[in-house]
């Protein structure tokens, strides 16, 4: 099926998105969520880039099956993000994590607002991290 949510505040897309991976992932075909205005990026919630580079891609390795895609960046107070979310019937097994595993590689996202972009903050921000990574781990990261 087919939801759409609008979010007329800085309202958190994690935070929306949560429940409903949960329930989607048990519906009969798969789900395909659409979300307009709220924050990918605000206050004391899980960023939606988070859920997409971080968590679909540790819940993949249990079996579920999830695609999402920003298309727009939201930020607290305004908000303002599209993202979808197309999340297809899984059952989740088992992961076992007991030995923590070789580094491959580091990758982030750096962005920030428009009304920040003059000021370059996320080249600045870019720059920084990967500076602190190559000196902590001597890694140079994909930024």
């Amino acid at each position: 099926g087919n939801i759409s949510i609008n979010i007329p505040t800085a309202g958190s897309i994690g935070l929306v998105l949560q429940p409903l991976m949960i329930a989607a992932m048990h519906a009969e075909k798969t789900v395909n969520i659409s979300i307009k205005g709220g924050a990918t990026n605000g206050k004391w919630a899980m960023p939606a880039g988070y859920a997409k580079h971080v968590l679909l891609s540790l819940l993949e390795k249990m079996g579920y099956r999830a695609e999402m895609k920003i298309t727009r960046y939201g930020y607290y107070p305004v908000g303002g993000a599209e993202v979808s979310v197309s999340i297809e019937p899984s059952e989740l097994a088992p992961l076992t994590l007991t030995e923590p595993g070789k580094i491959v590689a580091i990758r982030g996202i750096s962005h920030a607002s428009r009304e920040l972009e003059k000021a370059n903050v996320a080249e600045r921000q870019q720059k920084t991290a990967r500076k602190i990574i190559f000196d902590a781990l001597g890694i140079v990261p994909e930024i």
